[in-house]
């Protein structure tokens, strides 16, 4: 059986978004959020091919119910020299599906990432040095992915990067 394509015809999404900034001290900036996404097919078209495997009670694609984030960069004053910012984020994202029929094989469960850094700038703003790493944990997890197991016998997911880290260096003129 050959992948195919059809119009759900009818689909519903609703959710809500919170985001939080506090400055406790100067120095320091905390940020947090949260997310909530309902999805759900609701009616489907006359010409749509219930041989895909799709039902009225999946999930759309990469749509996590719940989605989390909290950040914190201190900056230290390092006087004629510039400043230095140090800065954590973590990220969670509930289940995803990564594709429409919710297939379990390539869903993606339950996900925290942490990417972490510290940024040097001079005074003048002329110079920016920045070491970063993202992924801190190495966590392998999927990005997407292809479930033709029953149609043309395979499965394949495609992963994000491992743990990886950058250096960059800055000049304005």
């Amino acid at each position: 059986m050959a992948p195919g394509t059809g119009n759900a015809a009818k689909g519903r999404v609703w959710g809500g978004e919170l985001e939080l900034t506090a400055l406790p001290v100067p120095e320091l900036l905390l940020q947090a959020g949260a997310g909530y996404l309902n999805t759900k097919y609701t009616r489907f078209g006359a010409a749509f091919d219930p041989a895909q495997g799709i039902d009225l009670n999946d999930r759309f694609v990469n749509s996590p119910k719940w989605s989390l984030s909290a950040s914190a960069a201190y900056t230290i004053d390092l006087g004629n020299l510039g400043d230095v910012t140090l800065r954590i984020d973590w990220s969670y994202r509930a289940k995803v599906y990564n594709d429409a029929a919710n297939s379990e094989a390539i869903a993606q469960k339950w996900l925290n990432l942490i990417n972490a850094g510290v940024t040097f700038v001079t005074t003048d703003e002329a110079w920016q040095l920045a070491f970063n790493v993202r992924n801190l944990t190495d966590k392998t997890y999927l990005v997407t992915g292809n479930d033709e197991f029953n149609g043309f016998g395979y499965i394949e997911g495609i992963y994000a990067r491992p743990r990886e880290w950058s250096l960059a260096l800055k000049r304005r003129f």
